[in-house]
């Protein structure tokens, strides 16, 4: 097999020559296979390329689009970066991490919806200074027990992926500590994409929290949900950050209180020695997700819609998201019909549509 230097190296060759979609094609190869914390960020630069690609028949290739390409080459090669660093530490510790990887210290102390309520917080490695200042804001919280909390860059590498994961299976509230650094980690947003996937199975809460300034955070599903500090202004922004991060306390506090009415435990209670499905495979029945990819690089939105309420019946998870997907392809569709929202507000929409459509995809592949 070649080395993940070679292997990185022919793709920033493609990044370098323009060929995108085949880089990005070998890249969510390299991701899916040894670094899945890294795929959604690549798909989520595929559907950027798609759009591109899509507006230039449209448009031609105009100043804005050529800038939007140079921007997409920067972005995917910043992945090719992580993704060979990830290889590199995989390749070095491949001895170690075999006959260690299963022995880390579990993310928390009880199970979810045993004992204090399972908090984790997603932050960017320039941010620890934040991500310390807000845990102590909790200090009563946990003092007396009502809250464990887990911190994004609490585990080694050699465990990372593996404790990451069980984190997020096991917590109940997930607090992203929104700055521009966290929105520049594809680490941290692939973390808070799987968080508002199991959000919105009701599997637990997402509350943003505002720490510094960061420009198009509505263009992430995460920026549309209600976040702390209530106000909208950063806690950097604030005369006293003391008093942002008491009021954030004062929030959990109450959520805290009422979390557990409010979320869905019953996939906890199937056992563990029950098989995963195989891809493609949910609980009785199959699809080809080649298939439903192409419907959504083809364009054709409302097909692949429909597919996908078709094939999920049978699956609550995926089905509610499908229809409520199909709701907003319908309103947007009236819109622009009835020309009763601006242009820009429409590709706004319909560039989240299509995050939302390639999330499920990406789960589901």
């Amino acid at each position: 097999m070649a080395s993940a230097d070679s292997r990185v190296s022919a793709i920033r060759q493609q990044i370098e020559a323009g060929e995108l979609g085949p880089a990005i094609e070998a890249l969510r190869a390299l991701a899916k296979t040894y670094s899945e914390t890294y795929l959604t960020a690549v798909s989520m630069q595929k559907s950027e390329l798609l759009a591109i690609e899509r507006e230039e028949l449209e448009l031609g290739n105009d100043t804005a689009l050529r800038e939007r390409r140079n921007r997409l080459k920067r972005q995917l090669l910043k992945l090719a970066d992580a993704i060979e660093e990830r290889l590199l530490v995989s390749e070095d510790e491949t001895g170690a991490v075999s006959a260690n990887a299963a022995h880390y210290d579990p993310p928390f102390g009880s199970a979810r919806g045993q004992g204090p309520v399972n908090l984790m917080i997603l932050h960017a490695a320039a941010d620890e200074s934040g991500m310390n200042e807000l845990v102590k804001s909790m200090a009563l919280l946990r003092h007396l027990k009502r809250v464990e909390v887990f911190g994004q860059h609490q585990v080694a590498h050699g465990q990372r992926e593996k404790a990451l994961q069980q984190a997020l299976s096991q917590a109940e509230i997930v607090l992203p500590l929104i700055s521009r650094e966290f929105v520049a980690s594809a680490e941290c947003l692939e973390l808070q994409q799987r968080a508002y996937t199991r959000q919105q199975q009701q599997r637990l809460a997402l509350v943003p929290i505002l720490y510094a300034p960061t420009a198009h955070l509505e263009q992430l599903p995460i920026g549309q949900l209600q976040a702390l500090p209530r106000s909208g202004q950063p806690i950097t922004s604030w005369d006293s950050e003391d008093e942002a991060f008491a009021g954030i306390s004062r929030e959990l506090g109450q959520l805290v209180d009422t979390i557990r009415d409010q979320l869905d435990y019953t996939e906890d209670a199937v056992s563990e020695a029950t098989p995963p499905p195989r891809p493609g495979q949910h609980e009785g029945f199959d699809y080809d997700t080649d298939v439903l990819i192409q419907l959504f690089r083809d364009g054709k939105t409302e097909r692949l819609i429909q597919e996908l309420i078709s094939i999920t019946e049978r699956q609550p998870a995926f089905f509610k998201r499908a229809l409520l997907l199909e709701q907003r392809w319908k309103a947007l569709k009236d819109d622009r019909l009835n020309a009763t929202a601006m242009p820009a507000e429409l590709e706004v929409r319909h560039n989240k549509l299509n995050e939302e459509l390639l999330g499920l995809l990406t789960e589901m592949d």
